[in-house]
């Protein structure tokens, strides 16, 4: 069976049979709805697959109800039913997929990275020795951020997971409850979360799923190794391999609801969080270990941690992790010398779960914007000094700053100014103060592992991380070393571009290097793709984050340091998503991959990480990417000089076709006009604004890429995946001809990867939706514009890669994408409906009700979250 026919089997087969269920549910109101609402899907399938040369999508609703003679002051409670049908039915794709994961992926799972067959290739190529000294030095990190892209509440999720495992049980009568519990259940937030709430909702993973899998995954390496290799070349336990970073609670870029006391009270329920696992892991050692010398053992150190539960002042000081290693490791030790090792492993899995999770559970990392901290600087030097010498300062150079930073420090310190309790700042100001603060009294009590992190959004220049250096210095309890690793997150093309030289200036700075020597002599660097795409472009953003790599690569091994990459990534290709397992395969030996770090966000935490099998999957690809390109170093992962020429030409003639998109002037309006883009704030998805600005008026400067990326979605038409990809493709074919472009893909992974991430967003790219805004004289050429660059694009990969269709590589991933698109259109063609009617009402063509301009507003707010779940990596 092949792999299309084992995703019909499996998958579409057990669609097809229970969305019948799932349309004579109690959705309630209106009778025959599930007649109405099948005849309204295959309406919509006939359209898209006419490429609605008959009518286009507005038409279509239209002329529907009218020949159901349904009267016009119902329409809008039609399509509200038919919105809860098809979220539901989204849910239940979901649950389907979910459910049959290991049987699809079992089928290929040489090709998928999965750690069996890894470790098993290492064992039988004699490289576990080899192995083993590179788990010495290599980890990977995610970090799970709350930006707004999870739309599911917490009981939904909950509802999937129940739904999942009936379906995997083949319990018909229990799906068919449960579908009714979805049926009656609400998809909205009542409110918009805190961000308090956002990170208890992501703690959900870290307890159900993350706790779990991570100690699973490395039991397995470890177990291998030490089974396999001869003592005296294992002589000690490995360190941790997988780590989780936190950003709710700590990400306070553009967040005003973050602050330092939202820090607290997060970082009190991370260590919450992993004492109760840790007590309900040792409730099942306690029902074994009941030997004389070690029942009491275990009894104590349960009572020790449920102290700390319960006592609020051993909860928020420091409390020894220390302790509870040592007791573990004196009940190994019994267990070896006393009862011939009997539950060893059971001991020893829930010991490395101690290593690894401390007290802290995740790290949680500090995030503000560079302009908050300038700000901070120039209060306070003018309060201490005045506007003169702030000029001055400007003027200076980096050592010279800090010099006179560092000497308006000891003027303070000299006079004991709190500088916290200053009159004259800002609120914003006394917040990150405060929040500064925080960081020492946390990690005094949940430990250095807990928080030591800080990132500096929109990095353009070396002082941005010196500033922070300063403040950081200045508040640390005295006598204490820094233990803060400042991280510059580098965005934009220009900054991409500089970010060497930035790094250079900034090693050159003795203060500072004398502070990454207490570091490891080790420097993170954050690289964003979301903001380098919508600004730059997709192919130009990727390649210049590629060549920013090396030259910090270099840079900071000519400085004599280690650098390591933290990447921050969405879920669409656009934003940095897609396969990055492929992604991080294929980096050539002038990056560091020491350690693979990326920012795992909202939606694709569910999607990717919403079961124990998924997430031990996705987890297992990753950690073994890094590890291949090490051990198993492919010549392909070297590109040629004469391929680097290629791709520096074409990401400049995409990044010149991109720039002139956006400074089209009507690509604003566009953007504003047929697209739900100003609908994402007026959604309770999550705590976060859609803007930096309060204005009304789209700025795309300080527009955010979730919002950005995910209204093209939401029209199909995916701008920032492929624009100006396809005419740079075509460019250099024109030039050098298609030969070195099939040449490059043949011996590029790296160019391999990027195509097949276009691909993806391509799929899921569908202009027929929009038909009707050609004919609008004002918008009509840019959207035709739009249309001819998706086809070069699409028709370029095509030649290049030399197949028939898109994905045909990856037949599951195609199968996937086609039917989630497909169960999708009835709510794609019901948004366009209200966006249009919307535009035409704004136009003065039309004259709507504001009863009826309030229901197509909800209408486009709910048919959000549907769409962005359908294709699950959107947003």
């Amino acid at each position: 069976m092949n792999k299309k026919e084992l995703f019909a089997k499996k998958i579409e087969l057990r669609h097809n049979l229970y969305k019948s269920f799932l349309i004579h549910l109690p959705f309630g109101g209106i009778k025959e709805i599930a007649l109405i609402f099948s005849s309204f899907r295959n309406r919509v399938e006939k359209g898209f697959i006419n490429n609605f040369t008959d009518e286009n999508s507005l038409d279509l609703i239209r002329s529907f109800f009218k020949n159901q003679k349904i009267p016009k002051s119902k329409i809008k409670d039609y399509l509200f039913k038919f919105i809860q049908i098809l979220e539901r039915e989204i849910t239940l794709f979901d649950a389907i997929e979910d459910a049959m994961f290991q049987e699809i992926n079992e089928a290929s799972k040489e090709n998928q990275g999965a750690l069996s067959y890894f470790l098993n290739k290492v064992d039988k190529d004699w490289k576990l020795t080899d192995l083993y000294r590179h788990l010495e030095n290599y980890k990977i990190r995610i970090v799970l951020t709350a930006h707004p892209t999870q739309f599911y509440p917490v009981y939904i999720l909950n509802i999937i997971e129940e739904l999942s495992l009936q379906i995997s049980n083949k319990n018909i009568e229990n799906i068919n409850s449960t579908l009714k519990q979805l049926a009656y259940s609400s998809f909205l937030n009542k409110k918009k979360p805190t961000p308090f709430e956002e990170a208890n909702s992501i703690v959900i993973f870290l307890k159900k799923i993350f706790y779990e899998v991570i100690s699973d995954i490395e039991w397995e390496i470890e177990s291998k190794i030490k089974n396999n290799l001869p003592e005296k070349k294992y002589p000690a336990r490995l360190k941790p391999l997988i780590e989780i970073g936190f950003w709710p609670g700590g990400d306070r870029d553009g967040n005003p609801f973050v602050t330092h006391e939202t820090t607290k009270k997060v970082a009190l329920l991370l260590k919450e969080a992993i004492i109760k696992c840790y007590i309900n892991d040792l409730k099942v050692i306690k029902k074994k270990l009941t030997f004389k010398l070690i029942y009491d053992k275990i009894d104590g150190v349960m009572e020790k941690l449920k102290n700390i539960l319960t006592d609020s002042k051993l909860r928020s000081e420091k409390y020894p992790v220390d302790f509870l290693e040592r007791d573990l490791q004196d009940v190994i030790q019994i267990l070896i010398a006393h009862y011939d090792s009997l539950f060893l492993d059971l001991v020893e899995k829930f010991y490395k779960k101690v290593k690894s999770f401390g007290y802290h559970f995740a790290n949680l990392d500090l995030r503000q914007h560079n302009q908050v901290h300038a700000k901070a600087i120039k209060e306070i030097v003018c309060h201490f000094k005045d506007f003169s010498f702030y000029e001055k300062y400007q003027e200076a150079s980096l050592t010279q700053k800090l010099q006179q930073l560092n000497d308006l420090q000891e003027t303070m310190l000299e006079q004991k100014i709190d500088i916290t309790k200053a009159k004259g700042f800002s609120e914003l100001t006394l917040e990150t103060l405060k929040t500064i603060e925080q960081f020492f009294i946390l990690q005094r009590s949940n430990g250095e592992r807990a928080i030591n992190r800080y990132i500096i959004s929109n990095c353009d220049k070396a002082s941005d991380l010196l500033e922070v250096f300063f403040l950081f210095n200045f508040l640390k309890p005295q006598g204490e070393n820094l233990k803060l690793d400042l991280i510059p997150l580098f965005e934009s093309i220009d900054s991409l571009t500089n970010a060497s030289q930035i790094m250079n200036d900034l090693y050159a700075v003795e203060a500072y290097r004398e502070h990454l020597k207490n570091r490891n002599n080790e420097q993170t660097i954050m690289l964003g793709y979301s903001d380098g795409t919508k600004d730059g472009g997709y192919l130009a953003a990727n390649w210049s984050i590629y060549k920013a790599k090396e030259d910090l690569t270099r840079i900071s091994q000519e400085n004599g340091l280690e650098v390591i990459f933290f990447d921050g990534r969405g879920g669409p290709p656009s934003r940095g998503g897609g396969n990055t397992n492929k992604f991080y395969n294929s980096l050539s030996d002038k990056i560091n991959n020491k350690e693979i770090q990326l920012t795992i966000q909202g939606q694709t935490i569910s999607s990717n990480f919403g079961s124990r099998v998924a997430a031990k999957f996705n987890l297992e690809q990753l950690f073994i990417a890094g590890l291949e390109s090490k051990m198993y170093f492919n010549q392909q992962n070297q590109i040629k000089q004469k391929h680097r020429d290629l791709l520096n030409l074409m990401a400049k003639t995409s990044n010149r076709k991109y720039l002139d998109l956006i400074s089209h002037p009507e690509f604003t309006s566009y953007l504003a006009f047929f697209t739900p883009i100003n609908f994402f704030g007026k959604s309770n998805i999550g705590s976060r604004p859609a803007k930096r600005n309060d204005g009304q008026e789209i700025q795309l400067k300080s527009l955010r890429a979730i919002p950005f990326v995910s209204s093209w979605n939401q029209i199909k038409q995916n701008i920032p995946a492929f624009y100006g990809l396809g005419s740079s493709l075509w460019e250099c074919e024109k030039q050098e001809g298609l030969g070195i472009l099939i040449d490059l893909y043949k011996n590029s992974l790296f160019f391999r990867a990027l195509l097949g991430n276009t691909a993806q967003s391509l799929l899921k790219t569908n202009f027929n939706l929009t038909t009707y805004i050609r004919e609008i004289p004002r918008h009509g050429k840019l959207w035709e514009e739009l249309l001819q660059e998706k086809e070069l694009t699409e028709a370029m990969i095509l030649k290049i890669t030399e197949k028939k269709e898109l994905l045909l590589d990856s037949p599951i991933n195609r199968q996937s994408i086609l039917l989630r698109e497909k169960i999708v259109q009835p709510l794609l063609v019901i948004q366009q409906y209200a966006i249009a009617n919307l535009y035409y009402s704004k136009q003065g063509e039309v004259k709507i009700s504001s009863k009826d301009l309030q229901a197509y507003e909800k209408i486009i707010i709910r048919s959000l979250a549907g769409i962005i779940n359908a294709a699950r990596n959107s947003a």
